[in-house]
């Protein structure tokens, strides 16, 4: 008689299913098509906290989880969140805009960008 594979065993209960651990968040997951894991609530508890003090009313988005902070109110937020918001702080205090009037009182902008951190 031929020797049953272990998936056969498995599928006709002679076998416990081996307990796999569960990926962890950001993993990419599946067969032929791919998906990632979701982060929760609960895996932010594994990031410091960080203080801020928002200058202005947003919603902070890191992996799909959202924090509103409200200008002027201070507040803590997991590392990840903390940094997005203030790479959005630095990014939006180093534009230039190239603005010019003319003698017509007409508001022309010349341009967008970002200064170099030598300027």
């Amino acid at each position: 008689m031929k020797e049953l594979t272990e998936r056969q065993k498995r599928e006709r209960g002679i076998v416990e299913p081996e307990e796999t651990p569960a990926p962890a968040p950001g993993s990419k997951v599946g067969g032929a098509i791919l998906r990632k894991v979701p982060w929760t609530p609960t895996d932010l508890e594994q990031f410091k906290k960080v203080r801020i003090l928002p200058e202005e009313t947003i919603t902070v988005t890191w992996q799909g989880l959202a924090f509103t902070i409200f200008e002027g109110v201070p507040c803590e937020l997991p590392e990840p969140h903390a940094t997005v918001y203030e790479e959005y702080v630095k990014a939006k205090h180093s534009r230039n805009f190239g603005v010019v009037q003319t003698s017509m009182g007409e508001v022309h902008i010349l341009g967008y960008g970002h200064l170099d951190e030598g300027d």
